[in-house]
């Protein structure tokens, strides 16, 4: 099966030709959709049911529908957030289902999604600054870049605001900057003003296309199921139940409700409407009514019963009723898709664990197509940062999320200390073959679930990143996949050895000797615990939803692992189901050569052989599951 991070894990950056910034067919469409069905699990019907649909290069085209109509699942297909299950797509000439092609649309795309895609815990010029590096943009370049957009979006006295303190209309704007920043030739925006207020949609729209905005040439798809917003569309494609029911310029399709429309916001009258047999159309507005004579007669009876309403031009909204029979507010009244509401992530994860896959990305194996092969026609795979770039790149802002959240490093050394505290206090004077006695003896066991716990919250954050948002914008750059799993295990493992060493510190107070060998092995073993704890905790963390389901799984696992690891009492003085299950358990030997390291008796080459084979098969599993990952 090919692998999605094909060509994207070396650390070259590839040199960017003009040639290159189109692909290798200028003339091609920028979104081309053929015979696309797409359906989710346990879902009835498809959210997508053949949708064939071309965009060519420099359109602005809304994708207009109401939530659940299939506008969502077009775009996540297109920005290779989503696989291609049936159908065939292409993105600027590059097909979603090969390595090569996958690359390149990362490259060239930009998208903002429903929800934000930005690290509440970094300032708008920090946020910016970690999306420009996944896409190689350093030095004086990512300097000018950002100040440009921050310019253009007029956020440049919010730069060094944390994102978390923005409204939501500032925020939006600098997801939108976000989007930018790598001069994409297509926009892909999913609902992008979703919960805005009329002013900062209107504000939104004037930065991305107004009279001073930039990239003129670039193709912009929205979806939206705001009448005003696809009004500033040259092009409207109307969705209706996973269906492409419409396609034209908004006047065009406006018209196709007639040319007038009666309309009434009073709740008196529908049933003055119905008393007379007139038929009209109910919204969530209120009543429409459509053709001269049902207009005519309305507007008589509503008269006549002292009911307002008024009669004007139709717009795309009573277009969209009369040719769906449905109104475009609201929810989609069809059971055939629920793509744009919060059920279909959960939808797309039972999906994955259903059919043992995740959706982003493993293409199906396919023909390579001639405009998907790396360096046909002279063209070149646009830069990205590289697994290199990647790492420095994502653990440079987990560092900074860790400064800025010191709770976790006192929550994990608290909780230390009081287990040390009871368990040294309760068993002070248990033999454990020690002169120091119990409690110098549990030091390294506690310098072992420093290190544990430490690297299960560093696991954790993946599962808060997605939440934030800030996982779904890095999933569709061009970085490596193994780039985010190793970040979290560089940030992760490097807090857990300060953990582990402030822990260890201590060790005179109970009586200890360290000896810089001693410390240096023991720094050794504690990272091999991170590596593998953070390794295993992060596969796990891309599959699971929720912190509290992620916190239960690993408490289950890690708790009985650590206590049954001779962390907490020698193997030798426990039954013997017990010291089996020490002797298999692969925490033991991390632990072990631990406990050799601090009390000054050496561990086997067993012991440390086992203690990096934990560590590296932690670091291999994360990036196994990385590259599966979404």
């Amino acid at each position: 099966m090919p692998d999605a991070e094909a060509n994207t894990d070396s650390g070259e950056t590839p040199v960017r030709t003009e040639e290159a910034s189109e692909f290798q067919h200028p003339d091609a469409p920028a979104l081309s959709f053929e015979a696309v069905t797409h359906r989710y699990a346990k879902r009835s019907g498809d959210a997508l049911a053949g949708v064939t649909l071309q965009i060519a290069r420099g359109e602005r085209v809304a994708l207009l529908g109401p939530n659940g109509s299939g506008k969502s699942t077009l775009l996540k297909l297109a920005s290779t957030a989503m696989p291609v299950r049936a159908g065939r797509v292409l993105v600027l000439g590059a097909s979603v289902t090969t390595p090569g092609g996958v690359r390149r649309i990362r490259a060239e795309t930009g998208a903002v999604f429903q929800s934000p895609s930005l690290d509440p815990l970094l300032t708008v010029k920090e946020n910016l600054r970690v999306h420009a590096a996944l896409f190689a943009i350093r030095g004086s370049e990512r300097r000018e870049r950002i100040a440009s957009l921050l310019e253009q979006f007029a956020i440049a006295d919010r730069a060094h605001d944390r994102v978390a303190t923005l409204s939501g209309g500032l925020a939006r704007r600098v997801d939108l900057a976000r989007a930018l920043l790598h001069g994409p030739d297509l926009l892909l925006l999913d609902e992008a003003t979703a919960g805005l207020d009329l002013a900062s949609r209107n504000a939104f729209w004037e930065a991305l296309l107004g009279p001073d905005s930039e990239g003129s040439e670039r193709t912009i798809v929205f979806s939206t199921h705001q009448i005003d917003e696809a009004e500033r569309a040259d092009r409207v494609v109307m969705v209706h139940g996973g269906r492409i029911v419409a396609d034209g310029t908004p006047d065009d399709l406006a018209a196709r409700a007639g040319e007038r429309t009666l309309c009434s916001d009073d709740p008196r009258a529908a049933g003055v409407l119905d008393g007379a047999g007139v038929g009209y159309a109910p919204t969530d507005a209120g009543v429409v009514v459509r053709g001269d004579e049902a207009i005519e007669k309305a507007a008589g009876l509503l008269v006549q019963g002292g009911v307002g309403f008024e009669v004007r031009r139709p717009t795309l909204a009573d277009a969209y009723l009369a040719i769906t029979g449905e109104p475009l507010t609201g929810e989609a009244r069809t059971s055939e898709a629920e793509d744009e509401s919060t059920g279909e992530m959960a939808a797309q994860r039972q999906e994955r664990e259903e059919a043992g896959e995740d959706a982003v990305f493993v293409p199906a194996v396919v023909p390579a197509e001639p405009a998907d092969l790396p360096g046909a026609s002279g063209a070149v795979i646009p830069p990205s940062a590289g697994l290199a770039g990647a790492l420095r790149a994502l653990s440079s802002r987990e560092f900074l999320r860790l400064f800025r959240q010191p709770s976790r490093i006192v929550g994990t050394l608290g909780t230390v200390a009081i287990v040390w505290l009871v368990l040294g206090g309760g068993f002070a004077r248990a033999a454990v073959g020690t002169d120091a006695g119990y409690v110098a003896w549990l030091l390294p066991g506690m310098v072992s679930m420093a290190a544990l716990f430490t690297a299960v919250f560093g696991a954790i954050t993946l599962i808060e990143d997605r939440k934030e948002g800030f996982l779904q914008a890095a999933l569709v750059s061009p970085a490596p996949r193994a780039g985010i799993a190793g970040a979290k295990i560089i940030a992760g493992g490097l807090l857990a050895l300060i953990q582990a060493g402030a822990v260890l510190l201590a060790g005179p107070l109970v009586g200890v000797e360290l000896t810089g060998a001693g410390i240096a092995g023991a720094m050794v073993a504690s990272a091999c615990i991170a590596a593998g704890v953070l390794g295993v905790g992060t596969a796990l963390a891309w599959r699971v939803g929720s912190v509290a389901g992620f916190h239960g799984l690993m408490n289950l696992v890690l708790m009985p692992m650590w206590l049954l690891s001779g962390s907490v009492f020698p193997a030798s003085e426990a039954a013997g189901w017990m010291r089996v299950v020490i002797a298999i358990n692969p925490l033991s030997w991390p632990t072990d050569a631990l406990r050799g390291s601090v009390l000054g008796e050496p561990a086997g080459v067993f012991a440390w052989a086992g203690a990096a084979a934990f560590g590296v098969g932690g670091v291999a599993i994360a990036i196994i599951a990385s590259r599966r990952a979404t």
